[in-house]
């Protein structure tokens, strides 16, 4: 008897029992996008998912046969019948498919008879009200939107499970579940992926017989070029559709694919879906790369406004969370952007950020699905430092610069000093939160000293027993955006470095002292660099405690114009 699998987004009928002969059918079905660039592409993942397998040389030995649907659901429900298993690759909740009454039927008998389940990412998420009978099939579902865990993460497979088979321990970034309600019945659950703290993959052996899976991630196409992740969802799928998965598990090779897919989509953002700042928007320090913070169009705050009984409190976040106990502090100014979709809506925000090493994005006005003062995304930079040998101000040392956003590419960009790694400089996905990829980029002295344009005869600065170099001064970008510029103080010098934003790396550095005397020439201002139209980059540097003096290269107390050219 031929034997099928179904591989997707949707569902797919099988008879269990099926001996594990060669002419498996597998059909990939996914859903529509709902999310921005590289994320939330089941289309594209689809078709990748077939790709890998058709070209795995273990698929091929087993003749198996592929149907691909990723714009969604067959029409045809003969298209299901006879089929092995399934593999759900679309959004959950009140997008699911299941929540068409004659799918979840058709769904229900497969599974009464046995048939095999993957779901990946969102599929095996549901309403409160409705569980949709996921957690009944899979062993556990996401119910309502409990929690995400947006992040690298490091995932450790099992031991003996043969989904297992042939998966290293790896780390990448992605999107996961990490609350999930287990089902308790008469089937097994074994996890086969764990990340610290959660299951972000595991196995379900129904009591009928029936075989299930379930993976959180692929939130990001790019998951399908983690060779991690492709051994393990093909593996799932031998598994679930009752084929012997290899010793080293089902072999393919992801190739860069997703990768490719991501920079043709990013490639035409810019022309086609870059946003333009709207006369309101606060981007950056001051509101404008050249820190005047002179807002002309500003008709409403009048002094009669400002003092009428009307003028107050609109609305409160929050309490935004501190670090090692202790309440967060914002150093950092917020910022507003006008308008922007997060959460799949055009919303109004304002993008704050603590020295505990977390930004968020707030809900500046009440909208259908938010209140104002709501907390949309928020993202953990990493446990902030404590500056050696007494922390600053005797707090810990996080985001302490007032970021900055690129609204063309959709990005904020933000500082943090991280335990264990120091100063940070990382890009998130202005919609989302997420950090994006190749993301953060390291600033430290040696880097700098590598692509310093004001060296002296020896590398700046002289060791110290404690690195107190701090970042206060509000990051900027250049016009076109192509680089970003932090500041740095309290260091044996001063340091200006620029930041190439496609590359993800530090581009060149400039020292304010070649050869430093102590804690001289400090970019303090809370201001940062200040940009002209035309590219010009202005710094003014602070004395140091032995005073100015007058050296080569030595520019403690000074105005300072640099530029790229």
């Amino acid at each position: 008897m031929r034997r099928s699998a179904i591989l997707g987004a949707a569902l797919a009928v099988a008879c269990a029992g099926f001996d594990s002969a060669a002419g498996t059918r597998v059909a990939i079905i996914g859903g529509a996008k709902s999310e921005g660039a590289a994320r939330h592409e089941y289309p594209d993942g689809v078709r990748l998912l077939r790709d890998l397998l058709a070209a795995s040389p273990d698929a091929r030995a087993l003749d198996v046969a592929i149907d691909a649907y990723p714009d969604g659901w067959p029409g045809d429900p003969a298209a299901l019948e006879n089929v092995a298993t399934v593999v759900w690759y679309f959004d959950g909740l009140e997008r699911h498919p299941l929540r068409d009454a004659a799918r979840r039927a058709s769904f229900e008998a497969a599974m009464r008879r046995g048939i095999g389940l993957v779901a990946l990412h969102q599929s095996f998420s549901a309403n409160p009200g409705d569980h949709l009978g996921l957690d009944a099939a899979l062993g556990g579902a996401r119910i309502g939107m409990a929690d995400r865990v947006t992040e690298r993460v490091a995932l450790s497979p099992s031991r003996t499970h043969e989904i297992a088979r042939g998966v290293a321990a790896f780390a990448y970034h992605d999107e996961f579940f990490p609350t999930v309600r287990w089902t308790a019945g008469e089937g097994r659950v074994t996890p086969v992926l764990q990340a610290p703290g959660f299951t972000a993959a595991w196995a379900y052996e129904r009591a009928n017989g029936g075989r299930s899976f379930a993976y959180s991630g692929a939130h990001y196409l790019l998951a399908l070029d983690e060779p991690g992740v492709v051994k393990t969802l093909l593996n799932a799928i031998f598994w679930t559709a009752r084929l012997e998965v290899p010793a080293n598990g089902v072999r393919a090779d992801p190739g860069g694919a997703a990768l490719r897919l991501v920079r043709r989509a990013l490639a035409a953002v810019p022309d086609a879906t870059a946003s333009r700042a709207s006369a309101v928007d606060t981007l950056t320090f001051h509101r404008d790369p050249q820190r005047t913070g002179w807002h002309a169009a500003e008709a409403s705050l009048t002094p009669a406004t400002v003092a009428s009984a009307s003028f107050g409190l609109l609305w409160e976040s929050p309490p935004f969370e501190g670090a090692d106990g202790e309440s967060p502090r914002l150093y950092a100014s917020p910022l507003y952007v006008d308008q922007v979709a997060v959460r799949g809506e055009r919303r109004s925000i304002v993008v704050a950020a603590s020295n505990a090493g977390r930004v968020y994005a707030i809900n500046a006005r009440a909208s259908r699905n938010a209140a104002a003062g709501d907390i949309l995304w928020q993202a953990a930079l990493g446990a902030p430092c404590r500056l050696q040998p007494a922390p600053l101000d005797g707090v810990p040392t996080g985001v302490l610069a007032t970021p900055v956003i690129d609204l063309a590419r959709k990005r904020l960009y933000v500082t943090s000093c991280v335990a264990g790694r120091s100063w940070q400089a990382f890009a998130l996905d202005l919609e989302s939160g997420d950090v994006v990829r190749g993301w953060p980029v390291a600033l430290d002295e040696a880097t700098f000293n590598r692509v310093n344009r004001n060296a002296g005869p020896s590398l700046v600065p002289p060791a110290r027993r404690h690195d107190f170099r701090v970042q206060r001064g509000a990051l900027n970008l250049s016009p076109d955006g192509a680089f970003l510029y932090v500041t740095f103080g309290e260091t044996e010098t001063g340091w200006l470095v620029s930041i190439d934003a496609a590359a993800a790396k530090v581009a060149s550095a400039f020292a304010s002292v070649a050869m430093p005397h102590r804690g001289s020439g400090g970019l303090w201002g809370a201001g940062g660099a200040a940009v002209d139209a035309q590219g010009a980059v202005f710094v003014a540097t602070g004395t140091g405690f032995d005073g100015y003096r007058d050296q080569p290269h030595d520019w403690t107390q000074s105005v300072l114009m640099l530029s790229h050219a």
